[in-house]
């Protein structure tokens, strides 16, 4: 589970059903804010995707794709074949920056929560294949004729996950980075929507330095093949 790394030690006993959010109400603010921030952000990409193609259709082509890198990558290809390769790259480089904390939003959001009496600080998340898995190991079970069936144990604990404050918080300040990334972008490309009258000038998208650096290296490949 990208959200952590801390494992729970020596399998203890877990219960894993959504009432377990209620066990930790300390860690629930945490949780809503860095799912609230992914939606302002995707709610923006969807804003600079529309007010660059000014093309509808193209607008619903392009909310209809499931992901950030989906969403991505069609934004850059309708950048490229309009003919604008430089803007493209920089709209590439920006998207996979905002991009990087997305797959522990990702488990946030969609893995399945639980709780450990042993950890009575900490929640439990598990992938959200659980109870698929699950259901494969009972249709498995009928097809051999047996009235039992047994859980990869191994498997859960593996992929199983402790969250608590720590790293609900420091997701939160890599979400709010990324959030000010592309809002950054978005009033440097869309003046007439975005109103800084009496602000100080931001800092330009383009020139945080993990976008710069991404931007270098895209310019450097592209006389050898295209990004992927």
């Amino acid at each position: 589970m990208e959200i952590s790394n801390r494992l729970l030690a020596n399998k203890p006993p877990i219960t894993i059903y959504p009432g377990a959010l209620l066990e930790r109400p300390a860690l629930l603010p945490g949780i809503a804010v860095c799912i609230a921030i992914w939606g302002d952000i995707e709610a923006r990409l969807d804003t600079l995707f529309l007010l660059t193609a000014k093309n509808e259709e193209a607008l619903t082509s392009f909310m209809a794709a499931k992901g950030w890198g989906r969403k991505e990558k069609q934004f850059y290809e309708w950048l490229r074949d309009g003919g604008d390769q430089e803007f493209a790259t920089a709209v590439r480089s920006i998207l996979r920056t905002v991009a990087e904390p997305a797959r522990k939003r990702h488990c946030l959001a969609h893995g399945v929560w639980g709780s450990s009496e042993r950890y009575p600080d900490d929640l439990v998340i598990v992938p959200e294949s659980f109870y698929l898995d699950t259901a494969r190991e009972a249709l498995r079970a009928e097809t051999l004729g047996s009235t039992e069936f047994q859980l990869d144990s191994e498997r859960l604990f593996a992929n199983a996950r402790l969250v608590g404050m720590q790293e609900l918080q420091h997701l939160e300040m890599e979400l709010s980075a990324a959030r000010d990334l592309i809002h950054r972008f978005m009033i440097e490309q869309t003046p007439e929507l975005v109103k800084v009258k009496g602000r100080d000038e931001l800092a330009k998208a383009a020139n945080d330095p993990r976008v710069a650096a991404r931007i270098a290296a895209a310019r450097a490949s592209l006389g050898n093949t295209e990004p992927d």
